[in-house]
């Protein structure tokens, strides 16, 4: 993997690889919700939901679907129960994701070459959508953004930003 990218030229933009350590595909058969899966995921999608930290709880990346990074056992075991109830099945794409975090005063502009941000994220905190033609899941953070990738295209998609931030490789 790369170095992360830093500010460079005078641009204020930073790419900062975090290792996910286990991610959860969720997927419901049931509309709407049941009481307790609506009160512990975000219910529309393009929503996120944060732990007290400001950590990632789930995000709602399509109608019926999330990912569930690093869930606390108490959610784990919710989702356990709403699979054995034949309402929901859960998947461990651990290993299938990489994140990337995206900050600083450049990051919107630097992305912005590669699809309208605002448009995404109008009315959102993520959106599912392909960046650079890399599948990827865009998230609103408090300081720029957060980019989950497909693992096979993490590489090409940090070469691409740092291209776009007009910083080379190596330099």
């Amino acid at each position: 993997m790369m170095d992360p990218i830093e500010a460079h030229g005078g641009r204020d933009f930073a790419v900062q690889p975090r290792a996910l350590e286990r991610v959860f595909d969720f997927q419901t058969f049931a509309a709407p919700l049941a009481r307790a899966l609506a009160d512990a995921l975000p219910t529309r999608p393009g929503q996120a939901t944060r732990e007290n930290g400001g950590e990632l709880r789930a995000i709602h990346v399509a109608p019926g679907r999330w990912l569930v990074p690093d869930p606390e056992p108490g959610l784990l075991a919710l989702l356990e129960s709403a699979v054995a109830e034949d309402s929901g099945m859960l998947t461990d794409i651990s290993g299938k994701w990489r994140r990337l975090d995206v900050t600083g005063r450049d990051a919107t502009r630097v992305l912005r070459a590669a699809v309208a941000v605002e448009s995404v994220l109008a009315n959102r905190d993520c959106g599912a959508l392909l960046l650079f033609d890399c599948p990827a899941v865009l998230i609103r953070q408090d300081r720029g953004f957060s980019v989950w990738v497909i693992c096979t295209c993490a590489e090409a998609l940090e070469e691409l930003l740092a291209k776009n931030s007009g910083r080379n490789i190596g330099s």
